[in-house]
């Protein structure tokens, strides 16, 4: 509940922002990737047009993961395979440009963000089941700054209601890629 909270509060901030021509609201689905791992989630975002096709733009994201280790918690011998299951919360801003005002509408973004990442560490009670019994919490949270860019491409389906694809990368401690479909609507 805390995280749509906050995606709500986030929406609904720059949606006060100073009246300007076009506003965008998109809520997309999609998978990050990192060189470790990847996993499943979604991002909200907002754009709000600056000068003709050129957007500020933010958005905020939930993704989440799930790897199998073999870990060796307290260093006295084997332990049985544990799950740890990361979370990660990307923000970013920045400046989206773009390319024709027409149904097929593709844009490129560069963006400065902030990618923050938790981890746990649970039991395995069998192959499908994490316990709720927690054997160590491991709280790996990293908090990086990363850079990035993002290509993608609205296709308008309505006057105010296109679908949208993007794919992303950011440069930072930890480098990742996002690929995101969802629908975007033009307020």
């Amino acid at each position: 509940m805390k995280r749509f909270t906050f995606l709500l509060v986030t929406v609904l901030f720059f949606q006060s922002v100073p009246a300007q021509d076009k506003k965008l609201v998109s809520l997309r689905g999609g998978t990050l990737a990192s060189a470790t791992n990847s996993g499943v989630g979604f991002q909200a975002a907002y754009a709000t047009e600056i000068q003709e096709r050129f957007f500020f733009s933010t958005s905020v994201g939930y993704f989440t993961f799930d790897d199998n280790h073999r870990l060796n918690v307290n260093n006295t011998g084997y332990q049985p395979p544990q799950r740890i299951i990361n979370e990660a919360f990307p923000f970013t801003f920045g400046v989206k440009y773009f390319f024709s005002k027409e149904k097929f509408n593709p844009y490129l973004s560069f963006f400065w963000g902030m990618l923050k990442r938790n981890a746990n560490v649970y039991s395995i009670v069998d192959a499908n089941e994490i316990s709720s019994r927690t054997i160590k919490s491991i709280h790996d949270t990293q908090l990086t700054a990363n850079i990035g860019f993002e290509f993608g491409t609205l296709f308008y389906l309505t006057e105010n209601l296109a679908a949208d694809i993007n794919v992303n990368a950011s440069h930072g401690t930890i480098q990742t890629i996002m690929l995101v479909g969802g629908f975007t609507y033009l307020l």
